[in-house]
């Protein structure tokens, strides 16, 4: 079984996405309003993932929509105020998986120019990833109040980092393997 790509990966990012829906549901019957947009927008993009047949590996398909289900349960149980460390641990975990996802969409095609460069190709996942951490952060600043922006910058740096470790591993697999995503 290819460790990257499998069907189970798809399979269990569509049961993701239903329960995404769920989730969405929930939070507009408890008039959480600000989670349901933020779940929307989760559901919206895992769709999207999931739809879009391309160079991305189905393992970071599910990791992105376990990501949406984390911060899904988060605005719904109040994981954010009730849980010590869940908003730092949810913050790197999605960093991480949109890292992976949007780097290997933006950098795949060229993954041929990254042999014998696969620490190059990490490092350019993992600098996309702080950059999408930063312009979410001045969202949440500006538009959500959140007064933490330095502590999620720090927290989705290290997703970043370690989505961009992963990303090499797999980039030198598939290169050594002869796979592609």
């Amino acid at each position: 079984m290819d460790p990257v790509n499998a069907k189970g990966y798809t399979i269990a990012g569509w049961i993701g996405v239903a329960l995404m829906l769920g989730a969405v549901v929930a939070l507009g019957i408890m008039g959480k309003w600000l989670g349901l947009l933020l779940s929307l927008i989760f559901l919206v993009a895992s769709v999207a993932f999931m739809s879009f047949r391309r160079q991305v590996p189905s393992l970071f398909d599910l990791l992105f929509v376990i990501a949406a289900l984390a911060n899904g349960a988060g605005w719904i149980w109040e994981l954010y105020t009730q849980v010590f460390g869940y908003d730092e641990v949810v913050h790197a975990y999605t960093s991480f998986a949109i890292s992976l996802w949007l780097g290997f969409l933006v950098f795949y095609s060229m993954r041929e120019e990254f042999r014998g460069r696969s620490l190059i190709f990490g490092l350019a996942i993992a600098t996309m990833g702080l950059a999408a951490g930063a312009v979410w952060e001045m969202i949440e600043y500006t538009f959500i109040q959140l007064k933490d922006p330095v502590e999620d910058l720090m927290v989705d740096g290290v997703g970043a980092v370690l989505a961009g470790l992963f990303a090499t591993w797999v980039l030198k697999r598939e290169l050594r393997e002869g796979h592609s995503a």
